[in-house]
């Protein structure tokens, strides 16, 4: 067996605990080997299994995720859910929209932790963590007088595919006008390339030409999107054209039919 230096020995355990702790680090605000849990690997497993079960509203992939008793608190009292077949009467009641939204609109990297657990949103969902997994152990429900603003889901708009970008307008759930862009080819399901809130709209044209137009401005970066309308003959638009997007940047100005 290889022999090494004591100061060779004492900078490779320091070498190793540091890429251990590098390891179990998901962000800024998490370092996983803080909550005594097993581990980066299993967490983000564990994460994916979440995102599931909120998106499909599956109890029972949720109850695999739950250490029971479960507490749910709400305007100051609590409840307690004992067992998978209360989780699953219950579904709806303990994970509302609000709730579902605080987990599958957060990043896992963007999550908090520290040894008392690892939190979601700003506390709406607290995990725990033992040696052998993680597991939901606190919800935290919005008052009852907040529920309704809160999770209210988005109300689309409009979606519009062009060369170049994949495009959704909504009401957020502050019903504030957004506007999220993907680059030709990445996925939707992914985090959008662009994001820009609080736009404005309003309605251009007169008689049949009425139609609707979204104005959207983040730095140097000016969006417009239209849908509709009249075009003289000289620029009119393709015939499966349902719209145009407009994208000026530093100045420089670039246009796309949307089909």
């Amino acid at each position: 067996m290889a022999k090494y230096p004591l100061q060779i020995l004492g900078l490779l355990l320091i070498f190793s605990s540091t890429a251990l702790a590098q390891g179990d680090r998901l962000g800024e605000s998490c370092d996983l080997s803080s909550t005594g849990g097993p581990g980066r690997d299993r967490f983000l497993a564990f994460d994916r299994e979440l995102r599931f079960a909120l998106s499909k509203e599956d109890p029972e992939v949720m109850a695999f995720l739950v250490y029971f008793p479960l507490r749910v608190n709400q305007e100051g009292t609590t409840i307690s859910i004992e067992d998978a077949a209360t989780l699953q009467a219950r579904f709806q009641e303990i994970f509302p929209a609000v709730i579902r939204a605080t987990v599958v609109d957060q990043w896992p990297e963007t999550v908090f932790c520290s040894s008392e657990g690892i939190m979601y949103g700003n506390g709406e969902i607290w995990i725990r963590a033992t040696d052998q997994r993680y597991a939901i152990s606190v919800i935290n429900l919005p008052d009852e007088n907040k529920k309704d603003q809160t999770g209210t889901p988005p109300q689309l708009d409009f979606v519009c595919h062009t060369e170049a970008h994949r495009v959704a307008i909504d009401l957020d759930a502050s019903r504030h006008i957004r506007y999220r862009a993907w680059k030709v080819p990445r996925s939707v399901t992914d985090k959008p390339d662009v994001e820009i809130s609080s736009g404005v709209g309003d309605m251009q044209g007169t008689g049949p030409c009425v139609h609707p137009v979204w104005r959207f401005t983040k730095g140097n970066t000016e969006v417009t999107v239209t849908t509709g309308g009249c075009h003289p003959d000289s620029s009119s638009p393709p015939e499966s054209a349902r719209g145009s997007l407009q994208m000026s940047v530093g100045g420089q100005t670039r246009k796309w039919w949307c089909y």
